[in-house]
């Protein structure tokens, strides 16, 4: 749905780099390993959009898909959305499935993952050392604030992150990426995910089998501007004098340097939109 992709689009540009870019201690994350192999985690859409989501994952996080199956309600008018999307260590493939559409663009985590190896040995010691002294706020990539077992979830110890200057609020399961609740609250605009199951254990390979008839093209424009912030940003943190500036100065930096001219304009008007929309969306 095209106003679900422009909140999408002010979500990322106002965090400035997407939360792939974790790299945490000596433990880059395309070799971080989730304690559990498989897991399926029920969400429930509450707010801007209702309706349910759910997160499979396997091979200790290598793969993940999400099934999701929400309705928005516009001046009265119940707009239905049905979508996949397949996270794999290079490539993330998103499917509209009421459009019969598909999109494929290159993980950002295997970008960050180029740029990373293509750094020298002591670039690299720099990265790490910046990341582990950064900690949790550089982790979720949005300059946020981290509470590590701040409450608990389902029974599982969470971390939080406030994150876009209280826009929004992450709650993860520790020491993971894997989120159990998710608030935001942008111009009015709410929206809260949050997780009603978690199941430890085998998951149905049926689930990771792509949508038979729809065709993934490729998105050459996505790609070329996650690389170019992906490097900017390793580029950043290479540098000695990184957490002294801090993550949201250094992130700020790469959005704003590889952003073009039309993607700005698009940014802006995106916000005016949000502004418009205060008043057609119900709480």
């Amino acid at each position: 749905m095209k106003i679900k992709k422009m909140f999408g689009c002010c979500l990322v540009a106002m965090s400035g780099l997407i939360p792939y870019s974790t790299v945490i201690a000596e433990e880059l994350p395309w070799d971080k390993k989730l304690p559990f192999e498989s897991i399926a985690i029920e969400y429930e859409i509450s707010g801007l959009e209702t309706g349910k989501e759910t997160l499979y994952i396997r091979d200790f996080g290598k793969e993940q898909v999400t099934y999701s199956d929400s309705t928005t309600k516009i001046m009265g008018m119940a707009v239905q959305e049905k979508s996949v999307e397949f996270v794999t260590p290079d490539y993330i493939y998103s499917y509209d499935l009421q459009a019969r559409e598909g999109m494929k663009t290159t993980n950002p985590q295997k970008h960050m993952e180029n740029a990373y190896n293509e750094l020298t040995a002591e670039e690299k010691k720099q990265v790490l050392k910046n990341s582990e002294s950064m900690g949790g706020a550089f982790a979720e990539g949005m300059a946020g604030e981290l509470q590590e077992k701040a409450t608990k979830i389902l029974g599982y110890d969470c971390d939080r992150v406030d994150i876009m200057n209280g826009s929004g609020t992450t709650y993860m399961m520790h020491g993971t990426s894997i989120p159990l609740k998710i608030e935001m609250n942008m111009m009015g605009m709410k929206m809260i995910t949050a997780a009603t199951s978690v199941k430890v254990g085998d998951v149905d390979p049926k689930v990771f089998e792509h949508p038979a008839g729809i065709q993934a093209k490729v998105d050459p424009e996505s790609d070329a501007m996650t690389e170019a912030m992906s490097r900017q940003m390793m580029n950043a943190m290479k540098d000695p004098e990184a957490s002294k500036k801090g993550v949201s100065a250094l992130h700020g930096a790469a959005a704003e340097e590889n952003m073009i001219e039309e993607d700005k304009a698009m940014i802006e008007q995106a916000g005016e939109l949000l502004k418009g929309m205060q008043n057609i969306f119900g709480n």
